[in-house]
């Protein structure tokens, strides 16, 4: 049973620095194409109840489901690398950062030129990511057609 609710610890703010870490971790773990890596990475950044509402209305929950959902936009955007744009504005356990993704080795390489343009918001908990949403700006609907729609769109 998929539960419909998220619980949040109060707690005490970390610090900048620790949430800017774990913001750029989260943006950065997109650089790991090898799925191993990946649930590593996840696995660090990520607390393992962690809830994703991504751009296109599908939420993903757990580790689990953070790599497959993250498999199929890898899929969906093969040869781009992410990269964080300006500083990340944080409030308390709450931290948002503004990203891009072009293609890897562009020598033109900026937000101007990105195929994906957003931003995400993440609750952090215990210096991990326990609620995350992540916004799409725009895409090249042309370069990446039907980005994020996969075979089905279940909630995990």
């Amino acid at each position: 049973m998929v539960e419909n609710s998220i619980n949040i610890v109060i707690e005490t703010s970390q610090s900048r620095e620790t949430m800017t870490s774990i913001i750029h971790r989260d943006v950065n773990f997109f650089s790991y194409r090898d799925p191993i890596a990946r649930r590593a990475a996840i696995e660090e950044v990520f607390h393992v109840g962690v809830v994703w509402f991504d751009f296109d209305g599908t939420i993903h929950r757990g580790h689990d489901g953070l790599l497959a959902r993250s498999s199929l936009l890898l899929e969906q955007m093969p040869g781009t690398i992410h990269h964080t744009e300006g500083a990340p504005s944080i409030c308390q356990n709450m931290v948002t950062q503004r990203w891009y993704a072009v293609r890897e080795g562009d020598p033109n390489a900026s937000s101007q030129a990105a195929l994906v343009q957003g931003c995400d918001v993440a609750v952090v908990e215990g210096k991990k990511i326990k609620v995350l949403w992540s916004c799409v700006d725009r895409f090249d609907e042309q370069a990446l057609p039907g980005l994020g729609k996969g075979p089905s769109q279940p909630i995990l």
